[in-house]
């Protein structure tokens, strides 16, 4: 017990310290840049374009790192014990995996999916910039009869939202999906699926999502004079 209690304290400690280290060079870098940027003409918007750079990267990959972790939190709710063999010997020993240790597993399993769910979305900030402030050109097409300026400021970020929730949730079905499999919980017989009633329900879920973004898909679907619109592919042309 005591020697457990040592090992936490440990962790704690050589955490800390890497947050210190971190931490600390960051900020020294970060006053630096400021400094930097307030001794020059026109510095403080590019601060200020800095911080919404930052502000948007943050919340998408917060949203990212939410989606995947809650997936696999998921999952990990329909696993009651997972048990690893190894030998000693001669001997075959099966230890069950403690409950924290696969939580922990988990949650960073959880992490790792969003990180690379948000990779590229660093240079996003100035669509949705030009989204929120809503340019306007006064000239409307001839189809869909909007302005010019929604399809150079709120198209564009729509479709990038709309691409990252599509991969966001075709990569979470086939995880989810993989991860059913290998506990067991997923399985086929003569090519048709068979999944418990928490694996079904999660799958079904996703799969809905899938179709609903699928469904949300623009396409070309009528060109006038050379030029093609974007329109929902439900309609007609």
């Amino acid at each position: 017990m005591r020697q457990a209690a040592r090992r936490w304290a440990l962790l704690v400690a050589v955490g800390l310290l890497v947050v210190v280290l971190v931490g600390g060079r960051w900020a020294a870098f970060e006053t630096a840049e400021r400094v930097w940027a307030t001794s020059l003409p026109g510095g403080g918007a590019y601060l200020e374009a800095r911080d919404v750079a930052r502000l948007v990267s943050g919340l998408l990959l917060l949203a990212t790192v939410a989606w995947g972790t809650s997936n696999l939190l998921f999952v990990y709710r329909s696993i009651g014990s997972m048990q690893l063999s190894r030998r000693l010997g001669d001997l075959e020993i099966v230890e069950a995996v403690p409950q924290p240790v696969l939580l922990a597993g988990t949650l960073a399993c959880g992490l790792v999916f969003g990180v690379l769910l948000a990779l590229g979305t660093r240079d996003w900030w100035m669509s949705a910039v030009i989204a929120a402030h809503g340019v306007r050109f006064g000239v409307s097409d001839p189809v869909l009869h909007r302005d010019v300026g929604y399809y150079l400021g709120t198209l564009p970020w729509s479709e990038r939202l709309r691409g990252l929730a599509l991969a966001a949730v075709s990569s979470a079905t086939v995880v989810v999906g993989l991860l059913y499999a290998g506990i067991g919980s997923l399985r086929f017989r003569r090519w048709l699926p068979s999944a418990n009633a928490h694996a079904r329900a999660h799958l079904g879920m996703l799969l809905a999502a899938w179709c609903g973004e699928c469904a949300r898909s623009p396409c070309c679907c009528s060109a006038h004079g050379g030029h093609c619109w974007w329109r929902p592919c439900s309609g007609s042309s």
